[in-house]
């Protein structure tokens, strides 16, 4: 199966330098390079938001200057374990000789939805499949046109099971009234060192100026991790052919919400994170949950999955007893009573229980020792108590 999933990735990659190859018409995803964490899925639950700086100047366009300064704002949320929903809304100032081109307002705006395509294996980072629409609502500093794009993300690993990075691959198409019509970009990350990582990236026909349809942007990014859940960004490019820019900036920050923050981003970039596994003590609740709702049957697995984690919790090996002993599957309960009074000889429940089962089977002798225990352990156990005058035909305790 992973060589069949890696041939597919490969496929893709040589796909996308193919169309670069031979369809050098422009391209838009985002500012220079894309993104240089696309391939990491907010975690269920979680919410992101980013906001950021993004500069330009010395677009040569029939000698004329052009300076443009970009206000991009996101927010992200993890809607399922592996879709995420993110907004943009980028806003821009712009300057230029050309009257046309002088003004403010939104550029581009959009709304993605990002699928999370394979869990990590090992250190081997996973995938993830991006659709984005967009709308330019400013025909001055938006594309005054639809767009809609697709962005890919592989991540592949060293023999040795070391991540060698990722690489993100964007498409974007536009509505009839644009006349660069298809996009594409390009980048690649890799961790340098601890929580920095670096990238480098390619794209034609920038978010900066609508329709331009021969520029090329070269670039090189950083992203900084703050702890778990805040993350830097900057980048620095330059243009490549006669009408990019001279140069352009990008800095970024964001900042992720939830209970589930930052689970993620514990992972090398590009990976996936599994779910956060349940703890012992929150699989024995989710038990005690199943036995109010009388599934009993749903109840002991929740107890030996907890137990098979730590052996030593004393409430799931009884109540695992109650369980079973509801299920009528009497010889099993008193087994586990039995290991739960072993690990903690103290408790009076325990051994109520204990006679319970022995009553049930017919250990009418057993039965009256585990009673007897368990009032001897609290003298106030009143079932305990009952139980006992019961079998041994006395009418009140003396």
């Amino acid at each position: 199966m992973k060589t069949i999933r890696r041939s597919k990735h490969l496929l893709l990659v040589l796909i996308t330098l193919l169309l670069i190859l031979v369809n050098p018409a422009s391209a838009r995803i985002g500012l220079g390079g894309l993104s240089v964490d696309e391939a990491t899925t907010l975690w269920q639950g979680v919410w992101e938001v980013g906001m950021g700086i993004e500069a330009g100047s010395g677009y040569v366009l029939d000698g004329n200057k052009l300076d443009i300064v970009r206000v991009p704002t996101s927010l992200s949320y993890g809607w399922q374990d592996r879709v995420e929903v993110n907004f943009r809304l980028p806003f821009s100032f712009q300057q230029s000789d050309v009257p046309l081109l002088d003004g403010s307002g939104l550029s581009d705006v959009s709304l993605g939805l990002k699928y999370q395509m394979s869990q990590d294996e090992g250190n081997t980072p996973a995938s993830s499949t991006e659709v984005r629409m967009g709308w330019g609502p400013n025909s001055v500093v938006g594309s005054h046109a639809y767009s809609f794009g697709l962005l890919y993300a592989v991540s592949k690993a060293w023999r040795d099971g070391e991540s060698w990075g990722h690489l993100n691959l964007g498409y974007t198409f536009y509505s009839k009234n644009r006349n660069d019509v298809f996009s594409w970009g390009a980048a690649y990350e890799r961790r340098l060192r601890g929580a920095l990582r670096g990238s480098v990236g390619i794209s034609q026909g920038t978010q900066m100026i609508p329709g331009l349809t021969k520029d090329m942007i070269a670039e090189i990014g950083l992203a900084k991790e703050s702890g778990r859940t805040l993350e830097y960004t900057a980048a620095l490019g330059i243009g490549v052919s006669s009408n990019a820019p001279t140069w352009q900036i990008r800095t970024g920050i964001k900042k992720e919400f939830g209970g589930q923050a930052g689970v993620a981003t514990a992972y090398r970039k590009g990976q996936w994170a599994p779910p956060p596994e349940a703890t012992p003590n929150e699989i024995v609740h989710q038990g005690e949950m199943a036995m109010r709702n009388l599934d009993y049957e749903q109840a002991v697995l929740y107890y030996k999955e907890a137990l098979s984690k730590d052996s030593t919790i004393v409430s799931a090996w009884n109540n695992m007893g109650i369980a079973l002993f509801n299920l009528g599957r009497t010889e099993e309960a008193l087994s586990s009573y039995e290991f739960a009074a072993r690990l903690n000889t103290n408790d009076a429940d325990v051994y109520y229980n204990i006679g319970l089962v022995n009553y049930r089977l017919g250990n009418l002798i057993s039965a009256k020792r585990a009673f007897a225990r368990a009032i001897e352990l609290n003298p106030e156990h009143e079932k305990a108590m009952s139980n006992l005058i019961a079998l041994q035909g006395l009418k009140e305790s003396k």
